[in-house]
Order: structure tokens, then C-alpha cells, then sequence
């Protein structure tokens, strides 16, 4: 039997952050397919908004994640 040792705060960033790099991966095949296909002005025209979206959200998990790695370590 295991004991689940972790916050659930802790738990629930780690599963953010398994989401957001599912993301990142599925926009870089959807990228890769527009390119395959032809549809590269639609890819080039999307790409600064993608790009401001992973930036943003990249940077509030991470500083999450450390807000409570320090909370946690402080226990």
C-alpha cells in the first residue's frame, strides 16, 4: 500500500504542467502537418499568438511550481 505523501496542490501542477506539455507537443505536430500540407501562411499567421500563449502560461506554472517547492521544503 502507498501513501500519497505529496500536497494536492503540489499534485495538481504536476498534472498542469503534464497538460501543457502535451500542448506544446500537439501544437508542434499541428505546425509540422500545416507545413505538410501546404497551409504554411495559416501556421506563420497563428505562430506569435502560440507562441505568447506557451510563454505565459510556461512562465505562471513554473513560477508556481516554485512558490511551492519552497512551501513544501519550509514543512
Amino acid at each position: 500500500m502507498t501513501t500519497n505523501r505529496y500536497n494536492p496542490m503540489f499534485r495538481l501542477v504536476v498534472r498542469l504542467i503534464k497538460y501543457f506539455l502535451l500542448m506544446i507537443a500537439g501544437f508542434a505536430i499541428a505546425y509540422l502537418l500545416s507545413h505538410l500540407f501546404g497551409l504554411s501562411a495559416l501556421a506563420v499567421s497563428a505562430f506569435p499568438s502560440v507562441t505568447q500563449l506557451i510563454i505565459t502560461t510556461g512562465l505562471i506554472l513554473m513560477s508556481v511550481l516554485g512558490l511551492l517547492i519552497v512551501v513544501e521544503s519550509a514543512k
